[in-house]
């Protein structure tokens, strides 16, 4: 179901646009996640049922949607450090766990990563004497209850994916982001309270990929990558993209400007500054031609050229013209629009608007 907003409360729809839960829910949609094992998140209020009935109800100060059959919260503890404790709930709304609050990512195959405590931060703003230094904390994998089950011990890590969760070593060196950015490390810090690496650690930091166990199961010999989808990865040596199967091995050889994951079997590679898709041989299907695209889902994908906003097949023609200020993935059948600064509609695979509302 998908949610809408009417005069200050929150309701639902169907795929067909028929109403199936009343905007009764008192919340602004952005307080409002996605169903996901048939609950949907309500602000820091718990989470209801597909019939709009309260299933987990408590004092939270924040929670988030369930992910891997579980979900983070936090509540109020001011004998923890920060003034709160993180907890783990199972869809009954059962504590199963307590995790760090601030530090921890959703579950994926069981595992949540979290990042330890930094050392402590240097910063000092006085006039002809800046510095700032911000350090973040190693980071590893807590099981379903909390437990600490691979140590702390790299500069970043993603979700873990078929068994394959990406690794970054740390080092005096920069994370290199998927999109040509550059983060600091553990050892390095971040320059600014706005991130980024310091000009002297000019070499990535080498990546590569775990297993459950925290053993590399990939070694580290990239210079960037994505996390596995499709049985697939986007890697970046020699400073081109390519990408690898879960063996290591490269099934694409690296020949592109940037790279996204798979989804339905395309994903979005960069040439010459132009966006287009490749399918899992390494074959070019759709000639670069966009500014900018995102994954294909329900067998669309968002695309944008000269500023406009449209959808496209996985030809790469135009399905759906728009131009939309903005929009999101197809799922079940629709995707919601931006078709002005406070009107949204969710439409069809044909364009066609199937329910619209309009923003306060």
């Amino acid at each position: 179901m998908f949610a809408f907003e009417r005069n200050g409360r929150v309701g639902f729809i169907d795929p067909t646009g028929k109403i199936k839960i009343e905007p009764e829910i008192v919340a602004s949609i952005e307080n409002v996640g996605d169903f996901s094992n048939g609950l949907a998140r309500v602000h820091d209020q718990g989470f209801i049922d597909e019939n709009g009935r309260w299933v987990i109800r408590r004092d939270l100060w924040s929670v988030r949607d369930f992910s891997d059959g579980l979900a983070l919260a936090m509540v109020k503890d001011s004998s923890r450090q920060y003034g709160f404790l993180g907890l783990v709930l199972d869809p009954s709304g059962t504590v199963v766990g307590s995790v760090p609050p601030l530090d921890t990512r959703d579950f994926s195959e069981g595992l949540a990563a979290f990042a330890a405590k930094g050392r402590p931060p240097e910063r000092r703003f006085e006039p002809g004497n800046f510095v700032y230094r911000d350090y973040p904390g190693l980071e590893g994998f807590l099981d379903r209850t909390g437990k600490v089950v691979i140590e702390p011990r790299f500069a970043a890590v993603g979700p873990f994916r078929a068994g394959r969760a990406r690794a970054v070593l740390d080092g005096y060196c920069h994370i290199a982001t998927p999109d040509g950015g550059k983060e600091g490390t553990p050892t390095t810090g971040y320059p600014s309270s706005c991130g980024g690496a310091p000009t002297d650690a000019v070499s990535p930091c080498m990546v590569g990929y775990i297993d459950p166990s925290g053993n590399f199961a990939i070694e580290s010999r990239f210079e960037s990558a994505r996390d596995f989808q499709e049985g697939l990865a986007a890697v970046r040596t020699g400073g081109q993209w390519g990408f690898i199967d879960r063996s290591g091995a490269l099934v694409i050889s690296p020949r592109f400007e940037q790279a996204q994951s798979f989804r339905e079997g395309l994903a979005a590679v960069m040439i010459d500054g132009k966006w287009g898709f490749i399918d899992q041989t390494g074959r070019l299907t759709v000639p670069p031609q966009f500014e900018g695209v995102e994954p294909f889902s329900d067998s669309l994908a968002i695309a944008r050229r000269r500023g406009k906003v449209f959808f496209v097949d996985r030809s790469g023609r135009t399905a759906i013209n728009g131009p939309f200020q903005e929009a999101t993935p197809f799922v079940h059948g629709i995707a919601a629009v931006l078709l002005s600064e406070k009107h949204v509609a969710y439409i069809d695979h044909s364009g066609k608007t199937v329910f619209d509302y309009f923003r306060p």
